[in-house]
């Protein structure tokens, strides 16, 4: 009897693994799908791969390798890392699965590289914390529409020292080397605070990781802006809420997230400058129970963009500046105005 094996292809060696299982195999380690994990690529030790469903592709899995901008199938994969042709390839994973299929390459030596073509910073440092070193662009028509659908003009941007990245390295811990991380899709600002010691980027259109920063968690978002002394301050949960408040000559202040309670002392020394502070945090759990605090702590007064649950009035937005983005400035001023009104109220 003669055995018929099926050639060498694509296609047959799909029909008998998965591009999961090539994946799998290959990454050295399981993944989920959408989730960022460190590169098998290269020496990376800050998570910057990813594997996700494939669009308007004929793979369903495909991945990109985001400090060397490369992306493709799991055979692209296979290929990098051992710098192969696409038919060597095929012919590694036949070998390594034991999928016997029919070749007419006999052997090929072959053994993995460590990609060395994305750039690193020649400085070397040893810091505590992650460092950033970054090249920045000017805003453009997309970053100055995105910003004013939240009533922040470019004066604003500037006051509060926001500023547009075009790529930045980062360190972390005490690594010797910076990693750059090239933004071509998805656009990074930049939040300076204590003249420039601390940095935090802010990347709203990136679902994996929105937020990246050194900065201490007794650091407060918008201190550096408040003018000497005035009779109410917002304590809000963002400093796109600060700046939003700040069209309107609110004066607002932030904590670096909203699961942070401020000091003691910084409330203290808040208060001897602003005699009247009220907290405007978001309307679901980590909101209340971040208002509720304030108000048992310090006897700060909550305020809330309520959504009708409850029998509570329904704003349809969950913080100020997407207030303004759904409804406008006139409505965000009428909002603003029956705030004052009911704060007259209870204080008689």
């Amino acid at each position: 009897m003669y055995e018929i094996r099926k050639v060498l292809s694509l296609e047959n060696i799909l029909d008998i693994i998965s591009e999961e299982d090539i994946f799998r195999n290959y990454i050295g380690k399981n993944f989920a799908v959408k989730k960022t994990i460190c590169s098998p690529l290269r020496d990376d030790k800050f998570p910057s791969f990813t594997v996700f469903p494939g669009k308007n592709t004929k793979r369903k899995l495909m991945f990109k390798d985001h400090a060397l901008n490369k992306s493709g199938s799991c055979f692209d994969l296979v290929m990098l890392l051992y710098n192969l042709t696409f038919q060597e390839a095929l012919q590694v994973i036949n070998n390594d699965f034991n999928l016997n299929l029919d070749s007419n390459i006999n052997k090929i030596e072959y053994k993995k590289i460590i990609q060395q073509d994305f750039e690193y910073s020649k400085k070397e440092y040893k810091i505590d914390k992650v460092k950033f070193d970054i090249k920045y662009r000017e805003f453009n028509k997309k970053d100055i529409e995105f910003w004013i659908s939240f009533g922040i003009t470019d004066e604003i941007l500037n006051k509060y020292n926001v500023k547009v990245a075009e790529s930045y390295w980062m360190l972390k811990d005490n690594w010797k080397r910076l990693y750059r991380c090239i933004n071509r899709k998805d656009t990074t600002y930049v939040y300076h605070f204590l003249k420039n010691k601390e940095i935090k980027l802010y990347r709203p259109f990136d679902k994996e990781m929105k937020w990246l920063s050194n900065c201490s968690s007794s650091t407060v978002q918008g201190a550096e802006q408040l003018p000497r002394k005035g009779n109410l301050l917002i304590l809000t949960k963002s400093l796109k809420d600060v700046m939003a408040l700040n069209y309107f000559n609110i004066i607002a202040v932030a904590p670096q997230s909203e699961s942070i309670i401020l000091s003691l002392n910084n409330i203290q020394l808040l208060r001897n400058r602003f005699p009247n502070i009220l907290s405007l945090m978001d309307f679901d759990l980590t909101g209340v129970k971040a208002a509720n605090r304030y108000r048992k702590l310090y006897g700060i007064e909550p305020l809330f963009l309520t959504n009708g649950r409850l029998g509570s009035k329904k704003y349809n937005a969950k913080d100020f500046s997407d207030y303004i983005k759904y409804n406008g400035q006139d409505m965000a001023l009428k909002l603003i105005q029956s705030f004052e009104l009911n704060n007259n109220k209870n204080d008689k």
